[in-house]
């Protein structure tokens, strides 16, 4: 075995170098390029963690504008709902007034018909008072017109009167004579007999 010369330990030991060189420069760019792919993952992780929460926002900016919008629709609705109710409020409550005031003048109008109508009952019946006091006083001139004295100096009198007989409601007209001694009553003033003789003592 030949044993190495200075020169050629010189060279072996400069090639372990350059190959020790080597490895750690090999070593530092194989450690670089896992740092770099280190940072390129956490990059990633970092934008996807980024996109979710920027996704996430969104679902919850639209969660709120839909509730926002809900929220308005409902209240839109309540809103509509209560005037609905109000104003079918304020139209019971004219009908009721209306009914009232219609209650009101039928009533008075009634009252007044009751009135009108008393009043002209009332004034029927003092028309017929009237009327029937009339017919008796016609009825007394007729029968003082009609009477006549047949005697002066003695009581003795006879015309035409209207009697009614006793269970009936019919009025019949009669010659009368009425003298100190009876009353008489005749169909006609030409009759001799008598329908009716009163005695007087």
């Amino acid at each position: 075995m030949k044993m190495p010369t200075p020169a050629d330990r010189a060279k072996a030991r400069i090639e372990a170098e350059r190959e020790k060189e080597f490895e750690t420069c090999l070593a530092v760019q194989e450690e670089e390029e896992r740092q770099a792919r280190i940072k390129a993952e956490k990059e990633e992780l970092r934008r996807q963690e980024e996109e979710e929460e920027a996704r996430r926002k969104a679902k919850v900016e639209q969660d709120i504008r839909l509730a926002q919008l809900l929220r308005k629709q409902r209240e839109h609705e309540q809103a509509k709902a209560d005037e609905k109710f109000a104003q079918e409020v304020e139209e019971r409550r004219k009908a009721h007034k209306e009914r009232r005031v219609q209650e009101y003048y039928k009533s008075q109008a009634w009252r007044i018909e009751q009135e009108k109508s008393k009043e002209e009952t009332l004034h029927k019946r003092e028309e017929e008072k009237r009327r029937e006091e009339e017919a008796k006083m016609q009825e007394r001139k007729r029968l003082f017109n009609g009477m006549k004295v047949e005697h002066p100096g003695r009581l003795q009198l006879s015309g035409w009167i209207s009697v009614q007989a006793a269970g009936t409601v019919t009025w019949r007209r009669r010659w009368y004579t009425f003298d100190e001694k009876s009353f008489k009553l005749f169909k006609a003033q030409n009759v001799c007999s008598s329908l009716l003789l009163f005695s007087i003592h």
